[in-house]
Parts: C-alpha cells; sequence; structure tokens
C-alpha cells in the first residue's frame, strides 16, 4: 500500500498505466507498485524542498505573500508536470533500448532453445534448463528468464507464463517466440515446430533490416567523406580571402574553431552515430 502522503502524487503516476510493463520488462523495479511508492516520495521530497527553496530566493524581493504564491505556482505547474513526465518517460526510454538489444541477441536464445526442444525436451523443462544452466550466456534475458522460471516452478500452466511474459518484454522477435511457445503448447503443435517458424521470420526480417541499416550507416559515410573532401577546399578559400582583406587574426581563430572544435565533433559524431548503428546488426 501506498502511504495516504503519498497517495495525490501515485493517483497521477498511475494514470500512465502503460508504464507498467515497461517498469517490469526493464527490470528497474520488482513490481510497478514498488516504483509508483519510490518514485512518489522522490517527487514528494523533491516538491517539497524545491518549494523550500524559491520561497527563500523570492521572500526578500517579493515579500511573503507573493513570494509563496510564486512557489506554489512553480512547484504545482513546472515542477511537478516535469517530474511526472521525468517518472513515466524513464521506463520508455530503457524500454526501447533494451528492445533493440534483445532484437540484436535473440538468436542466442532461439538456438539454445531450438537445442533442448529438439533434444526431447519440454517446454517447461527447457526453460529450467536455459534458467540454471545457461544463465551466463542467456545474462540479458534474465528478466524473462526468470520470471517465468519462478512462475513455472510454482506449477502454473506453461502457456499462460509465456503469454504473460510476452506481454512484458521489449523484443518484438521474443514476444512472437514466447506466444508461439503457450499456442503450441494449447494444441499440441511440437515446440520446437514453433521454435523454427519463428526463427525464420526473424532471419527474414534481419535482411530487411540489414538492408536498411546498410544504407542509413552508407548516408553517414558518404556525409562525413563529402565534409572531409569539402573543408580543405573551403579553408583555401577563406585562406585567399582574408589574404586580400588583412583580416589574418580572424582566419587564425576560425581555423583553430575548426581544427579544434568542429572537425573533431563532427567526427566523434560519426563514429557514435556508425557504432550505434553497427551493434543494431550484431546477431
Amino acid at each position: 500500500m501506498v502511504n495516504p502522503v503519498l497517495r495525490p502524487v501515485a493517483w497521477v503516476i498511475r494514470r500512465f498505466r502503460y508504464v507498467e510493463s515497461m517498469v517490469v520488462g526493464t527490470g528497474i523495479s520488482s513490481s510497478y507498485e514498488r516504483y509508483v511508492s519510490i518514485s512518489s516520495a522522490i517527487i514528494l521530497v523533491f516538491l517539497i524542498l524545491s518549494g523550500i527553496l524559491l520561497y527563500l530566493v523570492f521572500l526578500p524581493r517579493i515579500g511573503f505573500w507573493l513570494a509563496i504564491a510564486v512557489s506554489l505556482y512553480i512547484v504545482l505547474l513546472v515542477l511537478f508536470p516535469v517530474s511526472i513526465a521525468l517518472v513515466v518517460g524513464a521506463p520508455s526510454i530503457l524500454y526501447k533500448n533494451r528492445r533493440a538489444l534483445l532484437e540484436s541477441k535473440f538468436m542466442v536464445l532461439a538456438i539454445y532453445l531450438s537445442v533442448l526442444l529438439a533434444g526431447g525436451m519440454g517446454v517447461s523443462q527447457a526453460f529450467r534448463e536455459l534458467i540454471t544452466r545457461y544463465r551466463d550466456e542467456l545474462r540479458y534475458f534474465s528478466i524473462e528468464l526468470r520470471l517465468a522460471g519462478a512462475r513455472i516452478n510454482l506449477g502454473e500452466p506453461i502457456d499462460k507464463v509465456l503469454d504473460d511474459v510476452a506481454d512484458i518484454t521489449p523484443s518484438p522477435s521474443l514476444r512472437e517466440l514466447f506466444r508461439a511457445l503457450a499456442a503450441a503448447s494449447r494444441v499440441g503443435v511440437p515446440a520446437s515446430e514453433a521454435v523454427n517458424t519463428v526463427i525464420t521470420g526473424y532471419l527474414d526480417r534481419y535482411s530487411l533490416r540489414l538492408e536498411k541499416e546498410t544504407s542509413s550507416l552508407s548516408v553517414i559515410l558518404d556525409s562525413y567523406t563529402t565534409m572531409a573532401m569539402v573543408t580543405p577546399t573551403i579553408i583555401g578559400a577563406m585562406a585567399l580571402l582574408f589574404a586580400m582583406t588583412g583580416g589574418l587574426g580572424a582566419y587564425v581563430q576560425i581555423m583553430l574553431f575548426l581544427s579544434l572544435g568542429l572537425l573533431p565533433l563532427f567526427s566523434f559524431a560519426t563514429m557514435v552515430l556508425a557504432d550505434h548503428i553497427a551493434s543494431r546488426l550484431r546477431l
């Protein structure tokens, strides 16, 4: 239960119910209620301290009552909405980042699971084996596997467990895998066939994503190459212009800005973007 003092803040956070699956799916908190409770406490303390600080800043300038009014206005209409936006937005950002990571590592889990099922294990037994024996290799999927394993050990039906875990995972491929296994368990289709079907679909999508990301990477590298080729021409033209006008000091300043500021920054940004795109293509 949330502390009565925190209930107004908690009520506002709970209005954004879609965040629940993101909180559990990113591992920010063990439960949505715990996340709401902790976030409400942090927001309330932040608002109180900010209100006191603002009051002390405005008091000598505008007087007692006006300082209270301005402080309350800023706290309630500026800081409070910003705090709620951060509490709601942080899980969404982490959820999207984890989605890209799980998508790139999906084949690792799918292959391990396919091998275990092909060896004659049932779905429940295969998941127990993944959790206990291959925990380090599958550490990226620890949230989903730990949740599935705990509920399987409690004796819950495997199809319900997999459907529920599919609802919280950020990875579309992993969600498809869990739901395919749940459906296979209900209708009696061999689980290995369901896994192989999902793997085939993933590889088909991967080829399309590879083409798209390669095109994006090509555009970024072409832009960098163009910048590298055009910059000396621009510098040479500027040198000639400033030599004619006598503005040597301004030319030196521009050269320093380009050499020590703009070009290294552009190179670093290109490297980061290229590495980010390449990381999404690793199987």
